[in-house]
């Protein structure tokens, strides 16, 4: 992380590390691990979870799947939307089974 942003710059230039998608949630989880081994003290289950997201970081080496995972991203709020049309078909069934 600290090679790339001495690399590309940390956010003035056109195509600096922060300013990218991908690195700024790299730069997270990397900060989030840093925090949660330096502080002992307090509940820390919240930032240990988040480590599982450094499968994605994985991701910036392969084009492709880096596109189907955005995609996957996008597509997320009206996935909610067909859940919440779920949920309610559910429970109108439920009622009417009782």
């Amino acid at each position: 992380m600290v090679l790339k942003i001495i690399a590309f710059g940390l956010v003035f230039e056109k195509d600096s590390y922060l300013r990218d998608n991908w690195n700024v949630m790299d730069c997270f989880i990397v900060l989030s691990s840093w925090f949660s081994m330096f502080y002992e003290g307090g509940n820390l289950g919240v930032l240990r979870t988040i480590r599982v997201m450094k499968v994605l970081r994985t991701l910036s080496s392969f084009p492709e799947m880096q596109k189907l995972v955005t995609v996957i991203f996008k597509i997320i709020p009206s996935m909610l939307n067909i859940l919440f049309m779920f949920i309610i078909a559910v429970m109108v069934f439920a009622c009417i089974a009782m």
